[in-house]
Protein backbone atom coordinates (compact mmCIF):
# COMPACT_ATOMS: atom_id res chain seq x y z
CA UNK A 1 0.00 0.00 0.00
CA UNK A 2 1.53 3.14 -1.11
CA UNK A 3 2.20 6.15 2.02
CA UNK A 4 0.05 9.10 1.93
CA UNK A 5 0.69 12.47 3.77
CA UNK A 6 -2.60 13.50 5.29
CA UNK A 7 -3.66 16.12 7.49
CA UNK A 8 -3.63 14.97 11.42
CA UNK A 9 -6.55 17.53 12.57
CA UNK A 10 -9.00 15.87 10.17
CA UNK A 11 -11.90 15.59 12.17
CA UNK A 12 -12.99 11.85 10.68
CA UNK A 13 -11.50 8.70 9.53
CA UNK A 14 -13.81 6.80 7.51
CA UNK A 15 -12.91 3.18 7.12
CA UNK A 16 -15.03 0.72 4.90
CA UNK A 17 -15.44 -3.06 5.71
CA UNK A 18 -17.13 -6.39 6.05
CA UNK A 19 -20.55 -4.60 4.50
CA UNK A 20 -20.10 -1.63 6.26
CA UNK A 21 -18.94 2.11 6.16
CA UNK A 22 -17.62 3.52 9.29
CA UNK A 23 -16.74 7.06 10.67
CA UNK A 24 -13.88 7.04 13.31
CA UNK A 25 -12.66 9.44 15.98
CA UNK A 26 -8.70 9.51 14.68
CA UNK A 27 -7.81 10.85 18.10
CA UNK A 28 -9.67 7.81 20.18
CA UNK A 29 -10.11 5.33 17.63
CA UNK A 30 -14.33 5.79 19.11
CA UNK A 31 -17.14 5.13 16.30
CA UNK A 32 -19.00 7.60 15.27
CA UNK A 33 -21.55 6.14 12.97
CA UNK A 34 -21.95 2.53 11.07
CA UNK A 35 -23.79 2.14 7.92
CA UNK A 36 -24.39 -0.96 6.52
CA UNK A 37 -24.27 -1.04 2.53
CA UNK A 38 -23.91 -5.25 2.18
CA UNK A 39 -21.54 -6.81 0.34
CA UNK A 40 -20.47 -9.21 3.19
CA UNK A 41 -16.75 -9.78 3.78
CA UNK A 42 -16.06 -9.03 -0.43
CA UNK A 43 -13.76 -6.27 -0.82
CA UNK A 44 -14.99 -2.59 -0.51
CA UNK A 45 -13.74 -0.03 -2.35
CA UNK A 46 -13.44 3.84 -0.90
CA UNK A 47 -13.00 7.09 -2.08
CA UNK A 48 -13.75 10.21 -0.25
CA UNK A 49 -14.18 13.65 -2.35
CA UNK A 50 -15.30 16.45 -0.18
CA UNK A 51 -18.29 15.24 2.09
CA UNK A 52 -19.02 12.29 0.04
CA UNK A 53 -18.24 8.89 0.51
CA UNK A 54 -18.37 6.38 -2.82
CA UNK A 55 -18.12 2.94 -1.50
CA UNK A 56 -18.21 0.32 -4.60
CA UNK A 57 -18.77 -3.20 -3.37
CA UNK A 58 -18.67 -6.29 -5.37
CA UNK A 59 -22.65 -5.57 -6.96
CA UNK A 60 -23.58 -1.85 -6.13
CA UNK A 61 -22.09 1.70 -5.77
CA UNK A 62 -23.16 4.22 -2.45
CA UNK A 63 -23.00 7.37 -2.15
CA UNK A 64 -22.51 8.67 1.44
CA UNK A 65 -22.30 11.99 3.69
CA UNK A 66 -19.15 11.56 5.46
CA UNK A 67 -20.51 13.66 8.06
CA UNK A 68 -23.82 12.24 9.22
CA UNK A 69 -23.52 8.41 7.19
CA UNK A 70 -26.66 9.30 5.41
CA UNK A 71 -27.25 7.65 2.00
CA UNK A 72 -27.67 10.18 -0.94
CA UNK A 73 -27.81 7.55 -3.81
CA UNK A 74 -26.73 3.44 -4.57
CA UNK A 75 -26.90 1.95 -7.79
CA UNK A 76 -26.48 -1.86 -9.11
CA UNK A 77 -23.52 -2.55 -10.94
CA UNK A 78 -23.44 -4.64 -14.21
CA UNK A 79 -20.73 -6.31 -13.66
CA UNK A 80 -20.26 -8.54 -10.07
CA UNK A 81 -16.68 -8.07 -8.94
CA UNK A 82 -13.68 -6.49 -6.95
CA UNK A 83 -11.86 -3.98 -8.73
CA UNK A 84 -10.83 0.26 -8.94
CA UNK A 85 -12.74 2.97 -7.91
CA UNK A 86 -11.90 6.68 -9.58
CA UNK A 87 -13.44 9.93 -9.35
CA UNK A 88 -13.16 11.99 -12.95
CA UNK A 89 -14.33 14.78 -14.83
CA UNK A 90 -17.49 14.74 -12.54
CA UNK A 91 -17.94 10.86 -13.04
CA UNK A 92 -17.31 7.71 -11.14
CA UNK A 93 -15.46 4.86 -12.63
CA UNK A 94 -15.58 1.37 -11.32
CA UNK A 95 -14.02 -1.54 -12.93
CA UNK A 96 -14.12 -5.84 -12.49
CA UNK A 97 -13.15 -8.56 -14.52
CA UNK A 98 -12.36 -6.67 -17.92
CA UNK A 99 -15.49 -4.32 -17.58
CA UNK A 100 -15.54 -0.74 -17.17
CA UNK A 101 -18.48 0.89 -15.63
CA UNK A 102 -19.43 5.19 -15.60
CA UNK A 103 -22.03 6.74 -13.41
CA UNK A 104 -22.55 10.41 -12.62
CA UNK A 105 -22.21 11.72 -9.56
CA UNK A 106 -25.89 11.57 -8.37
CA UNK A 107 -25.66 7.45 -9.52
CA UNK A 108 -26.82 7.47 -12.87
CA UNK A 109 -25.69 4.84 -15.08
CA UNK A 110 -23.81 6.41 -18.11
CA UNK A 111 -21.75 3.65 -19.92
CA UNK A 112 -20.43 0.11 -19.57
CA UNK A 113 -17.20 -1.03 -21.70
CA UNK A 114 -16.92 -5.10 -21.54
CA UNK A 115 -14.13 -4.85 -24.04
CA UNK A 116 -15.45 -7.32 -26.49
CA UNK A 117 -13.25 -9.76 -27.84
CA UNK A 118 -10.16 -9.38 -25.02
CA UNK A 119 -11.66 -12.11 -21.83
CA UNK A 120 -12.25 -11.18 -18.42
CA UNK A 121 -9.51 -10.45 -15.37
CA UNK A 122 -8.53 -7.95 -12.76
CA UNK A 123 -8.39 -4.35 -14.22
CA UNK A 124 -5.98 -1.41 -13.29
CA UNK A 125 -7.33 1.91 -13.76
CA UNK A 126 -5.78 5.26 -13.70
CA UNK A 127 -6.20 8.66 -14.60
CA UNK A 128 -3.91 11.37 -14.36
CA UNK A 129 -4.69 13.92 -11.94
CA UNK A 130 -7.78 12.17 -10.74
CA UNK A 131 -8.75 11.00 -7.35
CA UNK A 132 -8.09 7.34 -6.66
CA UNK A 133 -9.23 4.83 -3.87
CA UNK A 134 -7.61 4.84 -0.95
CA UNK A 135 -6.00 1.14 -0.34
CA UNK A 136 -6.01 -1.82 -2.85
CA UNK A 137 -8.68 -3.65 -1.22
CA UNK A 138 -8.44 -7.56 -1.66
Amino acid sequence: MAYREVDSSAAALIVAFNGAVFRLDPETGAELWCQHVGGGSRPMRLLISGERGYVATSEAIWCLDVRSGDIHWSAQRTCVGDGPLVRVGGRLLVAADGVLECFSETGEPLWVNSFDGYGYGPVALGVPGAPSEAGTGG
